[in-house]
């Protein structure tokens, strides 16, 4: 009989995202774990049969993780802003994990996928009616057109392009949110004819026009 391992599996889970933590997730090896848990390295497989199973478990275990900052902002008022606060604040405390979630190349690379792996669509959604008065499709208009922008904000953190404390993220938020409701409502043609074209006279923007609602 094998001997009884000096560490649990929640101990194992623990110490593969501290080294996501430091190095990313391709940082998690036979020997990296060994490093970190005082044993040998054919030890660490004592809970998991390869080290792509324990990634897998630290990636869920990251997810949980994400999971509690999310309930945080959900759970503030209002919710809607609380999420997205909380989203990058994520990004803040825990910039690899962050990347390893939202920063990283994926299969399928649309937005709708996007959405179905950060995995709070619904209850996001649920905030953006209980706090404005719009339409089924507007409320997805707005929760697309936010993600994005917060999702900006997030990455330009986690990867320290640039830092902004957090009074300046709920200004930058609620200034943004509050353009894409005026979006929203703006005449159909406004949504796509300010786009750039190369020469030709430089016509001055009527902002009234893009403000005016339907």
């Amino acid at each position: 009989m094998p001997p009884k391992p000096k560490y649990t599996k929640d101990q194992l889970i623990d110490v593969a995202v501290d080294i996501i933590r430091a190095d990313g997730i391709k940082a998690i090896t036979a020997q990296s774990l060994a490093a970190k848990l005082h044993v040998t390295p054919p030890s660490v497989f004592s809970h998991f049969s390869t080290v792509e199973d324990i990634r897998e478990a630290a990636i869920e275990r990251t997810r949980e993780i994400y999971d509690t900052y999310v309930q945080k902002g959900l759970s503030m008022n209002p919710p809607f802003k609380g999420f997205a606060m909380q989203f990058v604040q994520f990004a803040v405390d825990e910039p690899m994990l962050f990347q390893l979630l939202f920063a990283s190349r994926k299969d399928d690379p649309r937005f709708e996928e996007y959405s179905l792996m950060e995995g709070h669509t619904e209850f996001i959604l649920k905030a953006i009616r209980d706090t404005f008065p719009l339409t089924e499709e507007e409320c997805q208009e707005l929760y697309i057109y936010t993600s994005i922008f917060t999702h900006g904000i997030a990455s330009m953190t986690a990867t320290g392009a640039c830092l902004f404390s957090e009074e300046e993220t709920a200004e930058l938020l609620g200034k943004s949110c509050r353009g894409f409701l005026m979006a929203i409502h703006a005449p159909e043609d406004a949504h796509t004819d300010m786009i750039p074209r190369s020469g030709g006279h430089v016509d001055r923007i009527d902002a009234a026009k893009y403000l005016r609602r339907k």
